[in-house]
């Protein structure tokens, strides 16, 4: 059962929940392997870095990293020099809106990368050893695939949404739009995605960014928001698919199809395209930002 946090600790303690056991269950106790010293001081500098001196006690603050591995240099460069900018100007809201799409960018390369180890590890299974069936075609539902699918198209369009929220920075007309807003129905041909907003940066003069959005749109946008909508209004992507095992029809081999999407692309291979296109929308609208901060 629950406890709460002011009740007497089941431990029998006779103290509080949150005075006793809470902090207990929110932790982890490990034994370090490299037998380290205790840390008892901390190294500062008043000459912002040249010289450095030892003073007690420990520092109260986090330091947050990235693994290597979790870095992407398209990423990294998309954003480091217009963050460095609106830093030194300290633009603040800017600063965190630029944070909120380079986080949401670094999401989706998650599950594009969580997808393509799926489907390596699916791989390496069918070709260490593979039972094949007989009679009848054999889709077996794979939960990360399709789960993982889904979740990407969530975080692309996401990712759209932020980046016109930082784009009213330099287009002010904007500043009542935080999504992507469509125009038209979904269910007739006139559906625009990013229609409402297109049409704002017509009357606002910005050929630029409507062309940029425009060809973004009829490329990929357009596609992906679509898909993304049948999950958000109905239940899983339609017409996808896991990998489809043949049936044994003779012969040394199966053939085995890879997953789908509902246009019949490779999913890994949409996945990495979409992430690419995005990059590439994300570097140009970025660059209209500075553009703009930097005229201002």
């Amino acid at each position: 059962m629950k406890v709460g946090r002011n009740e007497p600790c089941p431990c029998g303690s006779g103290k509080k929940y949150k005075h006793c056991c809470l902090s207990k269950e929110r932790t982890l106790l490990v034994r370090p392997s490299n037998n380290p010293e205790n840390i008892n001081s901390h190294a500062v500098s008043s000459n912002g870095g040249k010289t450095w001196h030892k003073v007690p006690g420990l520092l109260a603050t986090i330091i947050g990293a990235k693994n290597s591995e979790d870095l992407d240099e398209r990423v990294e460069n998309n954003f480091s020099e217009i963050l460095r900018l609106v830093n030194e100007l300290r633009m603040d809201n800017l600063s965190k809106k630029l944070h909120d799409c380079k986080h949401k960018l670094y999401a989706v390369r998650y599950h594009l990368k969580t997808i393509e180890r799926e489907i390596d590890k699916k791989v390496a299974e069918f070709k260490k050893e593979y039972s094949a069936g007989s009679g009848a075609s054999f889709e077996l539902e794979n939960p990360v695939l399709i789960y993982e699918t889904e979740a990407f198209l969530f975080q692309v369009k996401s990712n759209i949404d932020l980046l016109i929220q930082a784009l009213s920075s330099a287009v002010p007309s904007l500043k009542s739009f935080i999504t992507f807003k469509h125009s038209g129905d979904r269910a007739t041909n006139d559906y625009v995605a990013g229609g409402k907003v297109i049409k704002e940066l017509i009357k606002s003069g910005e050929h630029g960014l409507v062309h940029l959005f425009e060809t973004h749109r009829t490329t990929w946008i357009q596609q992906m928001t679509l898909m993304r909508d049948t999950i958000t209004h109905y239940s899983g992507l339609r017409d996808f698919h896991c990998f489809i095992e043949e049936p044994y029809r003779g012969g040394d081999q199966v053939k085995i199809h890879y997953p789908t999407m509902p246009s019949g692309k490779r999913v890994d291979t949409y996945c990495q395209e979409t992430f690419n296109q995005l990059c590439d929308l994300c570097l140009n609208v970025l660059n209209r930002i500075r553009q703009h901060i930097q005229g201002a």
